[in-house]
């Protein structure tokens, strides 16, 4: 028996129901009725060039902020701790604006809160080592994930968010190392030679980058990125090398 269609064909009364899916297109969630955002799916999608780190101007800050951190520690305590501190305050604003930290607001209020409570322990016990740091960053883990629920229920890339706020703590605590060489070990002199080995290190490592054209892809965030990324780098890897500085002064002191 043949049935006809409403447009006059004789059709399959088996092959109706082969016309519509099986699965339900809503079975697994909303459905997309134009999924490629008005394009066709043969058509290649535009996509940012990546950008590019600047070797000069990464080697530039690195020596700029090496040589106030050598001057300050040889003028005294107290000028350490502003160079210091001025050097913590630049970290979180150019590591905010240029990796786009999503949350800037709170990401600026967490930095600056865990940079000024690593500047008091410092100052405060000044010969109680590294140890005392750990508080500011026991402290900072329940202040990043109130900073996420503070962001409302649109959050979005909360994991990057987290991620990229833990090591910008991170480093702020870590630059206060560089107090507690000149209190504990040989003064300015240590402070000296610390600070020269890391930033002589960034120097010499940007040069060769940039005169091996080794380019490094990164997204590309604006000229407020270009501009900031090279001096947070700097700040980043002075900071995170005090420490490691620190312990190796310990381990050669015996």
């Amino acid at each position: 028996m043949r049935v006809v269609a409403s447009d006059g064909r004789r059709v399959d009364p088996l092959s109706v129901t082969a016309q519509f899916p099986a699965v339900d297109a809503y079975a697994f969630g909303p459905y997309d009725p134009n999924p490629y955002g008005g394009r066709l799916p043969d058509m290649p999608l535009r996509q940012r060039p990546p950008g590019r780190v600047s070797h000069l101007g990464g080697a530039l800050a690195a020596a700029i902020v090496t040589a106030g951190l050598i001057v300050a520690a040889n003028y005294g305590a107290t000028q350490l701790l502003i160079a210091v501190a001025a050097a913590q305050g630049l970290l979180v604003l150019t590591w905010v604006f240029g990796t786009a930290v999503p949350g800037r607001l709170g990401a600026i209020v967490v930095g600056a809160l865990a940079a000024a409570g690593a500047d008091l322990i410092v100052s405060r016990w000044p010969h109680g080592q590294l140890g005392t740091l750990a508080v500011i960053l026991g402290l900072a883990i329940p202040a990043m994930f109130i900073h996420q629920l503070t962001r409302g229920v649109v959050r979005t890339r909360v994991v990057e968010s987290l991620s990229d706020l833990a090591l910008l703590v991170v480093a702020v605590v870590a630059l206060p190392a560089y107090m507690q060489l000149g209190h504990e070990m040989l003064g300015t002199r240590m402070v000296t030679a610390v600070a020269l080995a890391a930033g002589g290190a960034l120097v010499v490592g940007h040069l060769v980058d940039g005169a091996a054209f080794i380019q490094y892809g990164l997204p590309q965030r604006g000229r407020l990125a270009a501009i900031t990324r090279p001096i947070a780098g700097a700040l980043m890897s002075l900071g995170l090398l005090a420490p490691i500085g620190y312990l190796l002064c310990l381990l050669i002191r015996g």
